[in-house]
C-alpha cells in the first residue's frame, strides 16, 4: 500500500514539471512576440529541445515506471513470501507457544507436586527436628548427670590413688621390715643351728666322754694285763738264751701294737 502510493506521488510530480516547463514556455513565447525573428527561432528550437527533453523523460519514466512496477511486483511477491512466512512463523511460535503452555502447566503441576511433597518432608523433617530436640534435652540432662558421676568417680579415683599410694608406703616399709625380720629370722636359724650343733657336741663329747671314762677304766685293766703279760714275755725271753736287740725289737713290736688297739677302740667309741 506504501509502495503505490509513493508510484502515484512520482507521477504527480512528473506531471506538475511537464506543465510547469510548458507554462513557461507559452509565457516566455507571449514575451518574446516583440522581439525579432532570430530570437522566436531560438525560441523554438529551445521549445524543440524541451519537447525532445520531455519525450526522453517520458521514455524514462516509462522506463522507470516498468521498473518500478517489476520492483513492485517483486516487492509482492517477497511481501507474499514474507506473509507466508510471518504466518508460518506465527503459527510456529503459536505452536511453539501451546508447547511452552503445555510444559509450564506440566512443569507447574510437577512443582505444585513437588512443593506439596517438599512440605510434607518438612512437616516429617519438623516432626523429626522436634524429637531430636526432646531426645537431645533428655541426651544433655543424662550427660550432666553422667559429668557428675563422673567428677564424683574422678574425686574417688584421685582419693583411692592417694591412699593406694599411702598403702603403698606402708607395703614398702612393711617389705622392709619383713626383709629386715627375714635376716634376723635367718641370724636367729643360724645362732639356733649352731647352738644345736654346740649343744650336740657337748652332748657327744660328754657321752664320749662317759664312754672314754668307762673305757678308759677298761683299758687301764687291760693295760695292766698287758703288763702282766709283757713281763711274763720277759721273763720268758729272759729264760731263753735270746739275743739282746732281738728282745727290743719283740718288745717294741708288742707295745705299739697294743696301743694302736687301745687307741682304735678309744675313736670308735668317741664316735
Amino acid at each position: 500500500m506504501d509502495q503505490k502510493s509513493w508510484l502515484w506521488k512520482i507521477r504527480s510530480t512528473e506531471k506538475t514539471l511537464v506543465a510547469d516547463k510548458a507554462s513557461n514556455s507559452l509565457s516566455k513565447h507571449d514575451e518574446d512576440e516583440n522581439e525579432d525573428a532570430d530570437e522566436e527561432d531560438e525560441k523554438l528550437n529551445k521549445v524543440q529541445k524541451l519537447l525532445i527533453e520531455k519525450t526522453d523523460l517520458e521514455r524514462n519514466l516509462r522506463i522507470s515506471n516498468e521498473k518500478l512496477s517489476s520492483a513492485l511486483s517483486e516487492c509482492n511477491a517477497k511481501d507474499n513470501i514474507a506473509k507466508k512466512q510471518v504466518k508460518i512463523a506465527e503459527e510456529a511460535i503459536a505452536e511453539q507457544d501451546k508447547r511452552v503452555h503445555s510444559a509450564m502447566v506440566k512443569r507447574s503441576d510437577e512443582f505444585e507436586k513437588i512443593t506439596i511433597a517438599l512440605n510434607e518432608k518438612l512437616a516429617d523433617s519438623g516432626k523429626r527436628l522436634a524429637k531430636l530436640g526432646a531426645e537431645n534435652t533428655q541426651l544433655s540432662k543424662s550427660l550432666s548427670g553422667k559429668e557428675k558421676v563422673i567428677e564424683d568417680l574422678s574425686k574417688y579415683k584421685t582419693q583411692i590413688e592417694a591412699d593406694f599410694s599411702a598403702l603403698m608406703s606402708r607395703v614398702e616399709s612393711t617389705e622392709k621390715e619383713n626383709t629386715s625380720l627375714k635376716y634376723e629370722l635367718r641370724v636367729l636359724e643360724k645362732e639356733l643351728h649352731i647352738r644345736n650343733e654346740e649343744r650336740e657336741y657337748t652332748r657327744r663329747m660328754a657321752d664320749a666322754a662317759q664312754r672314754a671314762k668307762l673305757e678308759t677304766s677298761d683299758l687301764c685293766v687291760s693295760w695292766l694285763a698287758v703288763n702282766a703279760t709283757m713281763n711274763k714275755r720277759e721273763k720268758v725271753l729272759f729264760l731263753f738264751d735270746v739275743p739282746y736287740f732281738i728282745k727290743e725289737i719283740y718288745l717294741s713290736v708288742t707295745t705299739k701294737f697294743y696301743k694302736v688297739n687301745v687307741n682304735r677302740k678309744f675313736m670308735t667309741s668317741c664316735n
